[in-house]
């Protein structure tokens, strides 16, 4: 498998992993893999250690991903994160956060500052936390695939070009 095809891969396996995550949150609560408490603790997390210390819901997600490609530390700690902001995704939409974003900076000159703060975003538990922010603020709808991918990638300069693009 080439490069982009197990990227495409890994980004479905997260998907597949969140709505299975959000089906034992919503629907099924004692008949899938996840129970309520799996994605509660990921809300609750604040940092990627709690994530990785705290969250068998991340394993689980790791696991999955590790039969595809195998992570560096680095990618394990953006994966945490995107395990965490994505549990607080309730709608997943075709726009993403900063679309929806940009609609609510015509509401509140503080939306445009909290965007550029998340940009500037590199140390892990912080942007775990702007992201978390940014994601609640949009009333917690999003697209789930553009979350993770923009997280999994968050340290390629075209990501935050890309969310720059969409936001103005």
């Amino acid at each position: 498998m080439d490069n982009e095809s197990v990227q495409e891969t890994v980004y479905s396996t997260i998907l597949r992993w969140w709505i299975e995550l959000d089906h034992g949150r919503r629907q099924f609560k004692d008949k899938g893999v996840f129970r309520t408490k799996d994605s509660a603790a990921l809300r609750r997390a604040k940092t990627t250690e709690d994530v990785v210390i705290n969250c068998e819901a991340y394993h689980i997600l790791l696991k999955r991903v590790e039969q595809i490609a195998e992570q560096t530390n680095e990618r394990r700690d953006r994966l945490a994160i995107v395990a965490a902001v994505i549990a607080h995704v309730r709608v997943n939409s075709n726009k993403n956060v900063a679309q929806y974003l940009k609609g609510l900076s015509q509401k509140s000159d503080s939306i445009e500052l909290r965007f550029k703060r998340l940009l500037q975003e590199y140390e892990p538990d912080e942007l775990m936390q702007s992201m978390i922010r940014a994601v609640k603020l949009v009333g917690n709808e999003a697209s789930v695939m553009h979350l993770a991918t923009s997280i999994m990638n968050w340290t390629d300069p075209k990501t935050k070009k890309q969310w720059a693009y969409d936001f103005y």
